[in-house]
């Protein structure tokens, strides 16, 4: 097997290499690493006479073929580690299947699982990443290109502008895998959800620093960073407080952006109702999107809302935008704001401060620590993370939040029940001992439950059978008529905007308390969940006999 392997090296790399002093040293090397035997059995190497490895170490530098990176790296010591030093060299384009090496194919508008495998990218060099399009027109997985190399991980690694097939087949030169090999995930070829893998069955301490000192953080998560005053001076320039406990809620709108989940995307209303429950926090951050791609006016919503709660329930007016009576920005149907005298009633002791920050990256001043770049970015959270008495994120289910777990932050996600896609993150989730079922540390990103989407067009679109499985969702509302059509009931009614009280009170206690279920008894909690299991384990039963 290890014959069969090196052989698959030195053919590719005698066929494509054309420097005679490259092709000989291989053909050297090879024969040192897997020399022949009586009969031609393999007997590998593992310890090699220092005289020989360092002939070919002085041979290489005299002849001053590789970079001086991978020159430093040999330690005079092992030539297999040597040998593997130059074989990625050699192979800069392609991955090699021999139990460590591996492609993960990932669609390029697949951006939500760049983070898991940004993950494995940063913490395993043997990976390499294959984005692919199903045409020259299609998204080309650019932004995710970029962000892996941010990482830090080598243009080598990271292959662009094939079709699944022909990232495959690049694949399949090397490891000389058949076309038709079903257990893909014992190949060189891995799917896009290999991210997901990874972080389920080897997330660690020591791969969790990895992965933080990739992103330029370091990897103990207490220790500070060197540009924390420019964090901390931004922050006050944004009226942030100092200290204390603070919330950071995501918007997001991908969906109506033309991708996937648009009943994952935020409600302005379903924000305002939260934001309500959160008097007693220092401050409320909303981050993330400012509105759809394509649309204007999101950002002034948003700070319509903080202005409302930050005067007292907006004395200048009553409502929260728009027109009509009904606009409710209190808690589900329990609080309406149609007049001063409600406003004040609502939040005569509401005392967090409210700022509104989605899309701070394209503001110049963040510019001073690093904020208006992808990787950048998590530093502020990071700072936020080290520097308050409690710094907690909710959002609806993006990559965005599983990005924010794997570094160590205090994370929950909302979702719908039988949401598409819910049970691929269940693998990442905590058992009683703190590890999941793929054996790895829980990442600590947890699910926090809710009865519906936020938005009426996701309310309708949960509704439409299959509506989940299409990238872009939108296509079937084209007109401004036909999305006045979705967001409206068969009898003319308005469908809700929002949360039910019930997932207003579990996300308060989360976002208060630490625990969606604080309060509750453990006896009822146990209870509680050995029915939701039974229900999973018969819905599972029933989906298989039908």
């Amino acid at each position: 097997m290890e014959l069969e392997y090196a052989n698959k090296v030195k053919t590719y790399a005698l066929a494509n290499i054309d420097d005679a002093r490259v092709k000989n040293l291989l053909d050297s090397l090879l024969g040192v690493l897997y020399p022949k035997q009586a009969g031609d059995d393999v007997n590998v190497m593992l310890d090699v006479n220092d005289l020989r490895l360092n002939s070919y170490v002085t041979a290489i530098m005299q002849d001053g073929l590789f970079r001086n990176d991978i020159i430093e790296a040999v330690d005079g010591v092992n030539l297999r580690a040597f040998a593997d030093q130059l074989e990625n060299f050699l192979l800069p384009q392609f991955v090699v299947c021999n139990k460590k090496y591996y492609g993960i194919v990932q669609p390029g508008y697949a951006s939500g699982d760049q983070f898991g495998i940004g993950y494995v990218l940063a913490t395993d060099p043997h990976s390499s990443v294959f984005l692919t399009q199903k045409e020259a027109t299609s998204e080309s997985g650019a932004s995710s290109a970029a962000y892996y190399k941010s990482l830090g991980v080598p243009a080598n690694r990271i292959r662009m502008g094939l079709t699944n097939k022909q990232a495959e087949g690049e694949i399949r030169k090397v490891t000389g895998e058949g076309k038709n090999a079903k257990l893909r995930g014992n190949s060189g070829i891995r799917e896009v959800n290999e991210g997901t893998k990874q972080v389920s069955k080897t997330f660690s301490p020591a791969k969790k620093a990895k992965h933080r000192e990739a992103l330029g953080l370091s990897g103990d998560a207490g220790a500070a960073h060197l540009k924390d005053p420019q964090v901390k001076e931004w922050l006050a320039s944004k009226g942030v407080p100092d200290s204390g406990k603070i919330v950071i809620l995501w918007s997001r709108f991908s969906g109506k952006s033309g991708n996937a989940h648009t009943e994952h995307d935020t409600s302005y209303t379903g924000m305002a109702q939260i934001i309500a429950g959160l008097k007693d926090m220092d401050a409320v951050l909303i981050v993330g999107d400012s509105q759809p791609k394509g649309k204007a006016g999101g950002q002034e919503k948003y700070q319509h809302i903080a202005d409302t709660f930050n005067n007292y329930g907006g004395k200048e007016s009553g409502k929260l935008w728009g027109k009509g009576e009904g606009k409710m920005v209190g808690r589900g149907m329990r609080k309406k704001w149609v007049s001063t005298e409600a406003g004040d009633e609502l939040n005569d002791n509401f005392g967090a401060k409210v700022i509104v920050m989605t899309e701070f990256w394209k503001d110049e001043t963040a510019k001073s620590w690093g904020g208006n770049g992808r990787t950048g970015q998590f530093l502020l959270y990071d700072y936020l993370h080290r520097n308050y008495d409690v710094a907690r994120h909710l959002g609806f289910r993006s990559g965005n939040l599983e990005a924010i777990a794997m570094l160590g932050f205090d994370v929950r996600y909302m979702e719908e029940p039988d949401s598409w896609g819910g049970d691929r993150m269940a693998v990442w989730h905590a058992r009683p001992d703190g590890k999941t079922t793929g054996g790895g540390d829980a990442a600590g990103y947890e699910r926090l439950g809710v009865t519906d989407s936020s938005n009426r067009l996701g309310r309708h679109l949960l509704e439409q059978p299959g509506s989940g499985f299409r990238s872009n969702q939108l296509e079937s509302y084209k007109t401004p008529e036909q999305r006045k059509a979705a967001r409206f009931k068969e009898d003319g009614t308005s469908r809700p905007r929002g949360f039910t009280d019930h997932d207003l009170q579990n996300v308060d206690q989360y976002l208060v308390n630490g625990d969606p279920l604080h309060g509750i008894p453990d006896a009822y909690r146990t209870t509680v969940k050995g029915i939701a299991d039974e229900l999973n384990v018969a819905k599972k039963r029933f989906l298989l006999e039908s």
